[in-house]
């Protein structure tokens, strides 16, 4: 497959995921590199470990998975996450790039493995001012 140039935001998963799955089980179909996006606020609500738990939810389109939890944590805290992570297949997922000494050794979580972490700049809902 190839590599991802969009991921599609399912961001109304916590509150209609029935229909946020129907919606992206219909754009599963269509040709092009995209994946999907879950948000962090879904990934708790339901769980990451569990079986059929959020990730596999969204994994069963085949395409990327994009896991969007924006951390900025201690090392310790960030590498568990990655780690559980990687272990579940996630694709893609994202730090704060602002997080400087805590990065190096979260990120050594997904070394070896398919999983590659994004660094987080800017919000889109920050302005100017």
């Amino acid at each position: 497959m190839k590599k991802p140039f969009l991921f599609v935001a399912l961001d109304d998963l916590d509150k209609k995921e029935r229909e946020t799955l129907e919606t992206a089980e219909q754009l599963s179909s269509v040709d092009g590199p995209f994946g999907f996006k879950a948000n962090l606020d879904y990934l708790l609500q339901e769980g990451v470990l569990a079986t059929h738990a959020a990730i596999g939810k969204v994994q069963r389109f085949n395409r990327p998975v994009f896991a969007d939890l924006k951390m900025w944590n201690g090392t310790r805290t960030m590498q568990s996450v990655i780690e559980m992570l990687v272990a579940k297949g996630v694709d893609y997922l994202n730090v704060y790039a602002l997080a400087d000494d805590l990065l190096p050794g979260a990120i050594k979580a997904a070394e070896g493995s398919q999983t590659k972490v994004l660094g987080l700049t800017v919000l889109t809902h920050f302005s100017e001012e």
